[in-house]
């Protein structure tokens, strides 16, 4: 049976803001620098059990997205790679 090299060219990383998020990322982050691959990192805003009943208000999305974009802000400094966003 052959064997080929596997080649991994992009990392998925769920980061919810926890202790655990940050020890994916991290090990993540020694992943990339030793594959060069790409990290994607995925936050998801977690919608409330009574969904159809509550709606965002705009006040109330901006103040989400601030503080996604203030975790992002955080971990990029902490990490030693170019990281590219998109929302």
């Amino acid at each position: 049976m052959k064997h080929f090299p596997v080649r991994i060219k992009a990392i998925l990383v769920p980061h919810d803001g926890t202790l655990a998020g940050d020890k994916a990322l991290s090990y993540a982050v020694q992943m990339a620098k030793t594959t060069g691959a790409t990290i994607y990192l995925l936050h998801i805003i977690e919608s409330p059990p009574i969904a159809p009943v509550f709606i965002l208000t705009k006040q109330e999305k901006k103040r989400l997205e601030k503080g996604i974009q203030d975790e992002l802000t955080f971990i990029k400094k902490d990490v030693s790679l170019e990281l590219k966003e998109r929302v």
